[in-house]
C-alpha cells in the first residue's frame, strides 16, 4: 500500500488557482506555486489542468473509428461494386460490356458515355 504523504496537496493548490485564474499558463502557476513553497513542474500543471477540464462538462472521446462506418460502402466507382455486379451479371453481358468499352476507346471514354446517357434520362 501507497504511502500517505504529508502536507499540501499540489494538485488541489493548482485546481483551485485555475478556478480563480482560469486563463492562467503553465508557467504562471508554477511562478505562483513556488511563492506558495510548493515544487511543481509545467508538465505537471499541463497533466492536471488537462484532468480538470476532461472532468467538466466534456464527454470524453470516443477513439476509434465512428460506429457504423465499418460496414463495406460501395463508391461510385469502387472495387466492391465492380466484384458486386461482376457475380450478378451473366458472361454474356459482360463480353458485350467489353466489346463497347474496347469501341469506346478505353474505360475513361465509357464511364463518360455512361454519365452522359445518365444525364440525359435524368
Amino acid at each position: 500500500m501507497a504511502k500517505k504523504r504529508s502536507g499540501p496537496n499540489k494538485s488541489e493548490a493548482i485546481r483551485a488557482y485555475y478556478r480563480e485564474h482560469p486563463d492562467a499558463k503553465p508557467k504562471d502557476v508554477v511562478a505562483a506555486m513556488k511563492e506558495k513553497r510548493m515544487t511543481v513542474t509545467a508538465g505537471f500543471v499541463s497533466t492536471i489542468r488537462s484532468k480538470q477540464l476532461a472532468a467538466g462538462d466534456q464527454p470524453p472521446k470516443r477513439r476509434g473509428r465512428p460506429k457504423g462506418t465499418n460496414k463495406m460502402v460501395a463508391s461510385k466507382r469502387g472495387a466492391s461494386r465492380k466484384a458486386a455486379s461482376a457475380e450478378l451479371l451473366p458472361m454474356s453481358s459482360l463480353m458485350k460490356a467489353k466489346e463497347l468499352i474496347a469501341e469506346l476507346g478505353g474505360a475513361e471514354n465509357a464511364h463518360a458515355t455512361i454519365d452522359a446517357v445518365d444525364q440525359l434520362s435524368s
